[in-house]
């Protein structure tokens, strides 16, 4: 072949007919120009029966992620995973998607990920093998004479969990379901006061008072989607009130900001507290039910006493045990993983003595229980590394749990991994415990295979492979079954040659019916099998033990320091994701890094500001990272969020942040086996050095420009929908003024977004990363104030002392986006033409138009808009998650919200098809399609039947900076607030 035609952007015959096949004569002429190969085109010349280009398919399945997975629904588009939605099927989530679950993708097309068999050599360095081979070795190994072999799990469930259960007996091997939150203080508290060791679904939706010790049932606490559900339905106006949430905590987190009423106590004090609320009922015969002689000295806990214990007043006290035993309806809540200490089984055990005594137990749904309930326990992890640590572990064998990461550096896990003969990992990411391991057989992603999940009872979700495996890899289950059978005893076999087959088998003793085959591709199709029972009530507390609870009355100067789960990370798993390292942490906007909290009373005291790097040590570790203020929390506590500080785990994790877990005693167990997670024993010191501490949003004050607005439940209630008159375009009439009037003849789009409803949860923000292809610019672009999100969180505080030096503290929160302006002022300044207003109420931006003068954001009067500084690149495969419907963006080109309209253009073309109209509700933005608190709505403001076209008049709804006459399509719902006494 001559150079000449092997010059990019030549175009011979052959080329022609290849790519006239592939993509159509038209857009065969523009690529002639292109600097792009032709032979890098995929033919569709022959298509797949199930692929149509340009047409979505929809897969349900589901992610194995604990505590209980996530139900969702899967786009694809020419065989690549593109968006991941939840599953309107499964009443866990209610259709809603975390921020977490939505980055699995990048999971998925992760370029550190383990793409083959690797295997230590002589040289003690991991090499690439075959499948083979490397099953070869594993059957070998596990054929020696090996007396004491490990199998270390996450909490596995269902036909997985089977088949562990199986192949660990055939090996002789014990099994540790090892979670870092585990919450085995619920389960045993439970055993105690019911006779159940498990965890059950608490119904704080049919609750009108919530009291919440330190849980954070909206972030991480057993299943945040259903409970930020359950709470919507609890918190949302009905019947002329709404229900009241009271947090208590010694620092403001996500769950506390949406608390009605925030109490800051002192760490460690919640058993106290609990004490001087039951004693406090009892004595002034509040209880409906007699109060069990469970803690023998409750007598002792008076308000004044317990006062002086928790930091919290006596009036404070005295309020919440009122209302709580006057409640038609409450409910109280313990068992948080940031306040485990050593009392929390005696915690919890208070709580059920709690809601026994004022007849709240209705709430406590046994029958659909979380089987996190299996998880083992903290202290059999301490007895593996004793195990490991004196040479008595032969041979470990480990899938998705990553110990050398989580566990407490004082247990000196790693010196305990060394002495192990032979380790063997499944897992798909080089962790800090995989890298230790003598043969890695990766497992494939959930989304490439087949499988099935149940953290919760009676709730079946079904995996199956939404795309074909990117690197040919086998899945744990098909691994196990390709040496099964090769392993001594032989006589001991399974049948089945693949895990599809075992998978089907295991499902067949489960369900009978008429047609298996029928069923299978039903609950396929759905995403599994949903049923949940009906709950039964008849629970009394029967507990025998009994305790005499000493207060620690500790009036000095320590410091405590109160460590918090990562709705992002979780306890460190989704650190390698870009999405979630540059989601900013919704209190602080941090992003990028770890940061430690301190109140700005002390930090004054201390003579530290924002940035100041600090020493944070403990007698069994030591940690350096940057200090940020706030005044929403006690002055004796400081705070770190768990989830980076990792030292392996892919390039966006490894050498970010600190991992606080490292200051931890490792071998302080609390009383029901789990690990003591607090410590009050902590100094901190400046090292001298500073740098910016990367923030979103350097200001939280509204400065008098009322953007996220509150009203009173007493105002919502107190007058009727007609008393308040609205001026706007349909319905009404607009006030005479120098801009025209729109004439919307088909479609007027429009958006709200309620604030009583949001939890600032974040994954709105995800949603509209992975649909509109938004670039990650790293931490170093974000401190310059270059970050690309359409979509953010705004947060405001307002602060008032209290009567201790402490903070009540106001939070409010607002999603910010693109209010697409009927009077726009970003329209008339673009030289070019590059935003207009379309025919259907949108701002919209022609990208091929724009020149980069940013004179639109400069007179964006909400500052939604991004420039590119840069042309944002991605390493492969992570260009894979790209959505085709969206033009990426290149240097010099400002973007924003369009409202999802490749969503409305593709809703038209189905509605066009089916020759109708488009029906309401119809078009889902991506942000509103994983809300799993209904707090968005979009639609046609064309249809006065239309969902959005109610809602818009409700008395609660309100533009922002309505007094500039922008006339934005973005509406809101005011926060709806108690009457302050």
């Amino acid at each position: 072949m001559s150079s000449e035609k092997e010059k990019k952007g030549t175009l011979n015959r052959r080329d022609f007919l290849k790519a006239l096949s592939a993509i159509g004569g038209a857009a065969v002429i523009s690529s002639g120009c292109s600097p792009e190969p032709l032979d890098k085109l995929v033919s569709y010349a022959v298509p797949p029966d199930d692929v149509i280009p340009g047409v979505p398919n929809y897969y349900s399945t589901a992610l194995p992620s604990s505590p209980v997975g996530a139900s969702i629904v899967v786009k694809v588009r020419e065989g690549r995973a593109i968006f991941i939605s939840g599953n309107p099927l499964d009443p866990i989530s209610n259709g809603g998607v975390s921020s977490e679950s939505q980055a699995s993708l990048q999971g998925l097309y992760d370029p550190d990920r383990i793409k083959q068999p690797l295997f230590k050599n002589n040289r003690g360095d991991l090499s690439a093998i075959s499948w083979t081979s490397a099953l070869d070795i594993l059957t070998k190994k596990l054929n020696e004479k090996n007396e004491n072999i490990y199998i270390i799990t996450d909490n596995t469930t269902g036909t997985l969990d089977k088949l562990l259960d199986r192949f660990s007996s055939k090996i002789g091997a014990k099994r540790i379901k090892y979670e870092t939150f585990s919450y085995e203080h619920i389960a045993r508290a439970n055993e105690s006061s019911f006779g159940k060791k498990i965890i059950p679904t608490y119904k704080i939706d049919e609750a009108n008072y919530l009291l919440s010790f330190g849980v954070d049932f909206l972030e991480t606490w057993l299943s945040p989607q259903e409970y930020g559900f359950r709470f919507s339905k609890m918190h949302e106006l009905k019947e002329g009130s709404k229900g009241k949430f009271v947090q208590i905590e010694p620092k403001l987190t996500l769950t506390g900001a949406k608390a009605d009423d925030w109490v800051p106590a002192k760490p460690s004090t919640n058993l106290y507290l609990a004490l001087g609320i039951i004693n406090y009922i009892k004595k002034n015969k509040l209880n409906k039910k007699s109060v069990p002689s469970t803690f023998k000295n409750l007598s002792d806990y008076t308000l004044e006493k317990t006062s002086k214990i928790t930091g919290i007043s006596t009036e404070s006290i005295k309020q919440i045990a009122v209302d709580f035993a006057s409640a038609k309806s409450a409910i109280a809540l313990a068992g948080g993983i940031s306040t485990a200490d050593e009392n929390q089984y005696k915690t919890v055990l208070a709580i059920n003595i709690l809601n026994y005594i004022t007849g709240n137990l209705d709430k406590y749904d046994f029958e659909n229980h979380y089987l996190i309930s299996n998880a083992s326990s903290y202290s059999d992890m301490i007895k593996f590394k004793e195990d490991a640590a004196s040479g008595k572990v032969d041979l470990l064998i480990s899938y998705n749990a990553n110990p050398v990461y989580s566990l407490p550096s004082s247990l000196e896990v790693k010196k305990a991994f060394d002495k192990i003969p032979y380790k063997v990992s499944f897992s798909s990411s080089l962790d800090e415990t995989s890298e230790l391991s003598d043969l890695i057989l990766p497992d494939l992603h959930p989304l490439e295979q087949w499988g099935d999940y149940e953290g919760k009872k009676n709730l079946r979700y079904i995996i199956q492979p939404a795309m074909k495996p990117l690197y040919g890899n086998l899945s744990i289950g098909d691994s196990i079954l390709s040496t099964f059978n090769n392993i001594e005893p032989k006589d001991n076999k399974i049948e089945q040659n693949t895990y599809l087959e075992f998978l089907k088998n295991s499902w067949a003793t489960l369900y009978t019916g008429k047609s298996f085959n029928t069923f299978w591709n039903n609950a396929v199709k759905n995403g599994g099998v949903f049923d949940q029972l009906e709950s039964k009530t008849s629970l009394n507390f029967n507990s025998k033990e009994e305790f005499v609870v000493l207060s620690n009355d500790d009036s000095s100067s320590k410091l405590n320091l109160f460590i918090t789960p990562s709705y992002k990370f979780y306890d460190g798993r989704g650190a390698n994701k870009t999405w979630l390292q540059e989601l900013p942490d919704l209190l602080t906007t941090t992003v990028w890094d770890s940061w430690v909290e301190i109140n700005s009373k002390l930090a004054e005291k201390l003579n530290i500001i924002e940035g100041d790097f600090i020493d944070i040590e403990t007698d069994f570790g030591k940690v350096t990272t940057q200090a940020y203020l706030s005044s929403a929390m006690r002055p004796d506590t400081i705070s770190i969020s768990l989830g980076q500080g990792h030292t392996s785990y892919g390039r966006y994790a490894k050498d970010r942040g600190v991992n606080p877990v490292n200051l931890l005693n490792g071998n302080s167990v609390g009383d029901s086996g789990n690990l003591n997670w607090s410590t009050n024993n902590v100094k901190i010191n400046k090292t001298g050095n500073w740098e910016k501490l990367v923030k979103v949003q350097n200001s939280f004050s509204q400065d008098n420009r009322a953007i996220a607005q509150t009203i009173a439940l007493s105002e919502v209630v107190g007058y009727g929908h007609d008393d308040e008159h609205h001026d706007d375009h349909h319905g009404g009439h607009h006030e005479r003024d120098m801009y025209r009037e729109y004439d919307y003849f088909i479609h007027k789009w429009g958006m709200n977004i309620d604030l009583d409803k949001c939890t600032g949860c974040g994954a709105c923000v995800t949603a509209c990363y992975s649909e509109n292809n938004i670039p990650v610019v790293g931490k170093e672009q974000v401190g310059n104030g270059r970050h690309m999100s359409w979509l953010t969180l705004e947060r405001f505080q307002t602060e008032e002392d209290d009567y201790l030096g402490s903070v009540r503290v106001d939070t409010r929160v607002i999603p910010q986006l693109c209010q697409h302006c009927e009077n726009a002022p970003c329209e008339p300044v673009c030289p070019v033409f590059a935003t207009y207003h379309n025919p259907e109420g949108i701002n919209v931006m022609v990208y091929s138009r724009c020149v980069g003068t940013r004179y639109c954001s400069n007179n964006c009067s909400y500052k939604v808009r991004r420039f590119n500084w840069f042309k944002y690149e991605m390493p492969e495969p992570l260009n894979m998650q790209l959505n085709p419907d969206v033009t990426v963006r290149s240097r010099g080109i400002m973007e924003k919200c369009n409202f999802c309209l490749q969503r409305i253009t593709a809703a038209k073309d189905i509605a066009k098809d089916e020759d109708r109209k488009l029906r309401d509700g119809e078009v889902v933005t991506a942000c509103q399609s994983v809300c799993g608190c209904d707090a968005i709505v979009f639609g046609d403001l064309n249809e006065p039947n239309s969902k959005i076209s109610k809602v818009v008049e409700d008395k609660r709804s309100y533009k922002l900076l309505a007094e500039l006459n922008t006339r934005p399509s973005v509406s809101y719902l005011k926060k709806i607030e108690w009457d302050k006494a």
